[in-house]
């Protein structure tokens, strides 16, 4: 090659890499402003009470009862019986399960310590269910909350931001966003302190299920089982007390009780966590439920948190008898 070739292939190589970072360093003023001035636009919706949930989480050093999952925590839980029952604060995770188990699970990054308990609650033992542009508006320019995401969903996060962003943009323009999202139990207002979703359920709509719908259990995925199970053991080896609990079962009144009996011995032959429930006692009525399944109704929450304090009393006080 001439001397003349090569210092015309050194000048378009310099001057690509210009463009290059031209386009890098717009791109990059364009998200300082999107999440700066843009987002959030979701400020007061459901997910948001991701904020509240984990400032709790880490104002409290003292040990402590997290509970992770997804709506059936959030709608089926009173922490305050729990918190009078085993003296130890309680915070509830419970979010919504377009999310994932993964990304509920991944909210024990904060300030899960020595001596807590934290209860795993997962409505179905897969993860198949997580929604990237919901991640997106739950998170949004909340960056300390970024890391709860699953590198896992990466890929998935970067291919929905536009989606996310194209809806933020049209909150941000035509000035709807960041609503107060009213008198709703799909509000950031309808949570109180603990992380309950304490709008008013027992005197508003019932769930209708179909005429023919037959109880169900969720299939257990190895990979989500091995995903939980890693976890807890590093969890476990930071000095922190993971079990599994049932989740509430919308039941249909004829399928066998024995269907239940073996799903638990099943779950327990593959968690390497205790699970400290009975199936059975988690069984509630197609009348107990809100506007779907699992939102429980609010007494139907009374009762399954009843159980839920049985269930952690007989087995803590089962381990201090061991020793």
């Amino acid at each position: 090659m001439s001397k003349r070739s090569s210092s015309t292939s050194n000048s378009n190589t310099r001057a690509v890499c210009v463009i290059l970072a031209k386009l890098i360093a717009v791109f990059a003023a364009y998200l300082a402003i999107f999440f700066g001035v843009v987002a959030p636009q979701y400020i007061n919706g459901y997910n948001a009470s991701i904020i509240d949930k984990i400032s709790r989480l880490e104002s409290i050093d003292e040990p402590k009862i997290v509970l992770v999952g997804n709506s059936n925590v959030a709608f089926g839980i009173r922490s305050d019986l729990i918190e009078d029952a085993l003296g130890m604060p309680v915070v509830n995770l419970g979010l919504h399960a377009g999310l994932g188990n993964s990304f509920h699970d991944s909210m024990t990054q904060f300030n899960v310590r020595p001596g807590d308990i934290v209860v795993f609650l997962p409505y179905t033992f897969d993860d198949s269910s997580f929604n990237p542009v919901l991640a997106w508006t739950t998170i949004e320019n909340h960056f300390d909350l970024w890391k709860v995401v699953p590198q896992k969903y990466y890929w998935d996060m970067l291919k929905a931001f536009p989606t996310y962003e194209k809806r933020a943009l049209e909150l941000y323009l035509d000035g709807t966003g960041n609503a107060d999202g009213g008198n709703t139990a799909y509000s950031r207002g309808a949570f109180n302190e603990y992380g309950d979703n304490v709008y008013a359920r027992d005197h508003d709509q019932q769930f209708e299920f179909e005429e023919d719908y037959t109880s169900t259990l969720s299939e257990i995925d190895d990979a989500y089982v091995d995903e939980l199970n890693s976890l807890a053991e590093k969890l476990n080896s930071d000095g922190v007390l993971c079990v599994v609990a049932s989740s509430p079962i919308a039941y249909d009144g004829e399928t066998d009780v024995a269907v239940f009996d073996g799903y638990d011995k099943e779950l327990r032959s593959k968690l390497g966590l205790d699970f400290i429930s009975d199936s059975k006692d988690y069984l509630f009525s197609l009348q107990d439920y809100y506007d779907g399944d699992p939102h429980l109704r609010e007494y139907a929450a009374v009762r399954r948190t009843e159980q839920l304090i049985e269930d952690l009393r007989e087995y803590l006080d089962l381990r201090r008898s061991e020793g």
